[in-house]
């Protein structure tokens, strides 16, 4: 008799094939919605519809599921980079087809690669480097008049795009979101930069970078705990460590701050607010929609480089609030976000909003990322070479000069 249980019982919990590629998927849409340290194998299991016992038959850990996420998408981008035969055009659009069928790769590649041990860290960066020079020479060949530097700007731009969907869930078909992507990185390949400066100027009056700063002593601690968060993510951060990077003590620290959880809702806040000033302006200043849209630009690429860290724990560390303040902040977010969409709307009305959505969150993360790229940021002329690609890759002119 309890033979027959034990029979029916295991006939009853038989594990299905794609169970493995189940719990990839829950924990891919877990890392990139709420971060890898704020998800939970409980969680993860619980969503996938199993115990977290029967989760670790197939992972030993949550590392270990980071481990395969971020390796079995860099494997499918390297194999196809890989492919000398194909040209420009097949090339772009097998890559397309890879970032419309994994959507959540880019974040795990830019923000939560700092989680993986070190040996896989530095061979996800070997792999990144392998698929931006193949990109680039690709593009080389595609236009074979256009300098070396040019090429590898075009090219982290290119792939920048291609990361672009995990940081958005924008409702696309994927008929449509692959031709609206494929667009894209055409109009960047394709892209004619220039060196002049005051192509990337905003209008007197209009920037937002300070002449100076203010350093009160809870001022100092919201810009080296701003900075602290960017570069080691805010979980790995301590009290302490914002102490000592602004110079005090820890008790004198929550005499403005009292825990860690308000120094980073400061700081979102901080960026936000950066962000809504500069959009305001751009606004004011406009004489069209097109206009408007690419002051919006200039002024985030503004904020941009000149607050790196506020904008890059605005994107990255959002997800490490509890709620409601997470989703009081991305809703901030998402409004920023619709007056692109809108004027986007304007001068495209048969264009889907999701779609337009997209494409303007494309262009804000190619600044997000470039700007934070050793191999980008120190370009003399980085803030009119954003404005061109983020030009192109929302099909924009910027206004002539009269």
């Amino acid at each position: 008799m309890s033979t027959t249980r034990a029979g029916a019982a295991s006939v009853g919990t038989r594990r299905p094939r794609d169970r493995k590629a189940q719990i990839l998927g829950v924990a891919a849409d877990q890392f990139g919605n709420v971060g890898y340290n704020n998800a939970s194998i409980a969680a993860i299991a619980a969503a996938v519809g199993i115990t977290p016992g029967a989760l670790y038959r197939h992972f030993r850990n949550k590392e270990a599921m980071l481990i395969e996420l971020t390796f079995e998408g860099s494997d499918r981008f390297v194999e196809t980079l890989s492919d000398d035969s194909l040209d420009f055009a097949a090339t772009m659009t097998r890559l397309v087809a890879l970032a419309v069928s994994r959507r959540g790769i880019g974040i795990l590649w830019q923000r939560e690669a700092r989680n993986l041990p070190r040996v896989e860290r530095m061979e996800l960066r070997r792999r990144l480097r392998y698929c931006h020079l193949r990109v680039s020479t690709v593009i080389a060949a595609h236009r074979e008049t256009l300098d070396p530097d040019s090429c590898q700007l075009l090219a982290h731009a290119v792939l920048t795009v291609l990361l672009s969907p995990s940081y958005h869930r924008a409702q696309v078909p994927d008929d449509r979101f692959t031709a609206a992507l494929h667009g894209i990185v055409s109009r960047i390949a394709d892209t004619r930069l220039e060196s002049d400066e005051s192509a990337g100027s905003l209008p007197s009056g209009a920037g937002l970078s300070p002449q100076h700063t203010r350093r009160s002593r809870r001022e100092l601690l919201l810009v080296e705990a701003a900075g602290l968060f960017a570069e080691h993510g805010f979980h790995a951060v301590t009290m302490d460590d914002i102490g000592q990077a602004a110079g005090m003590t820890g008790p004198s620290i929550y005499n403005h701050f009292a825990k860690k959880d308000e120094i980073l809702l400061a700081a979102l806040n901080r960026g936000a607010d950066l962000l809504d000033a500069g959009l305001n302006s751009a606004l004011t200043q406009a004489h069209s929609a097109s206009d408007a849209l690419h002051l919006a630009l200039l002024s985030y690429i503004d904020v941009m480089t000149n607050h790196p860290a506020l904008i890059t724990i605005v994107v990255n560390e959002t997800a490490s609030l509890a709620d409601p303040l997470r989703h009081r902040l991305r809703s901030r977010q998402r409004e920023y976000v619709d007056e692109w969409v809108h004027l986007l709307g304007t001068m495209h009305p048969d264009v889907d909003g999701e779609e337009l959505r997209a494409i303007a969150l494309a262009a804000i993360t190619t600044v997000n990322i470039l700007v934070n790229s050793p191999e980008v940021s120190e370009r003399p002329h980085l803030v009119a070479e954003l404005s061109i690609i983020g030009d192109r890759i929302m099909d924009i002119s910027p206004p002539t000069s009269a």
